[in-house]
Formats: structure tokens, C-alpha cells, sequence
């Protein structure tokens, strides 16, 4: 049975998609109650399927957190089978392999 929150994730991840924007997979939860990284894997998989492209950000309000995690991410993402993410420089999205 599909829930709801199956198919609300999967009009979202199709919307985001056919609007040719990133979402950001963003380290900082791991410093909150639920201690792990937005999204979850469940939807960054989905979010694959979809073709949504992906980008990094840790929420950095401390130096020493810029980049946070940014290894684990990256071997994250290649496990889910994601090939490549964006990075923007001067407002323009471009496309790097992991």
C-alpha cells in the first residue's frame, strides 16, 4: 500500500525536477534531535529517481563546520547511485562528478 507521505514526496521530487532546481543535502541535522543529515536517504533516493539534482551545504555558522561531513556525503550520494552535484558559481549551476 503506498502511504501518503509516499505520494506527497513523489508530487514534490516530480515538481522540483520539471523545475530544474537542487535540493540541498545539508549536514546540519546531525546537530539537532534527530542527529542525522536533510533529507533522508528514502527521499534522496526518490529524488534519484526523479532526476532531481542535488547539492551540498552544512549550515556553517562556525568555521570549523564549513564542509561538514563533506566526504561522508559525497560516498553517501555515490552509494544511492547519484553520479554527479551541483555547485553555483555566480549564480550558475554547475554540474561536477562526484
Amino acid at each position: 500500500m503506498i502511504s501518503i507521505l509516499t505520494m506527497i514526496d513523489a508530487g514534490m521530487l516530480k515538481i522540483i525536477s520539471q523545475s530544474n532546481v537542487a535540493i540541498e543535502v545539508n549536514t546540519s541535522g546531525k546537530l539537532n534531535d534527530c542527529m542525522a543529515w536533510f533529507p533522508c536517504d528514502t527521499i534522496l533516493e526518490r529524488a534519484l529517481y526523479y532526476g532531481v539534482k542535488i547539492t551540498f551545504g552544512s549550515d556553517a555558522h562556525q568555521p570549523q563546520r564549513v564542509a561538514d561531513d563533506w566526504d561522508l556525503v559525497r560516498t553517501r550520494l555515490r552509494e544511492i547511485g547519484f553520479k554527479e552535484w551541483a555547485v553555483f558559481r555566480n549564480r550558475k549551476r554547475i554540474m561536477l562528478d562526484l
